[in-house]
């Protein structure tokens, strides 16, 4: 079974998440900040990891930016989740992510995403 990571400072967000990625067969664990997110990405070495844009204390870019400059956890796929369009201002592919998608999401996109990321 994937464990997959969901990072988000919206609560509600999260426990739907965890439901939606259960039901689809996923082991999920959750936190809700970057600091915790680094820490939990380092020591659960998850398959995935879902990172909010904005997050108190370490934002997601900064999040993802210490994964993957993290030789043990670099490898480590990351979905980016933002409300804003990057597409328009020419930063969707600048982003250290494999993965960025806009708020609201679909999520059978989003399983759709992780189960293509994860192998």
């Amino acid at each position: 079974m994937k464990k997959i990571l969901i990072v988000d400072d919206e609560v509600h967000l999260v426990k739907i998440l965890e439901f939606t990625l259960q039901h689809a067969g996923f082991e999920v664990i959750s936190c809700h900040n970057g600091h915790e997110a680094v820490e939990m990405i380092i020591s659960e070495k998850p398959d995935l990891a879902i990172l909010d844009l904005m997050l108190p204390g370490l934002d997601g870019f900064e999040v993802c930016r210490r994964i993957k400059g993290d030789e043990r956890v670099s490898a480590i796929p990351v979905i980016m989740l933002s409300a804003r369009d990057y597409s328009e201002e020419g930063l969707e592919g600048s982003l250290p992510a494999e993965s960025l998608m806009r708020k609201p999401f679909n999520t059978d996109k989003l399983i759709q995403t992780i189960r293509e990321l994860t192998g």
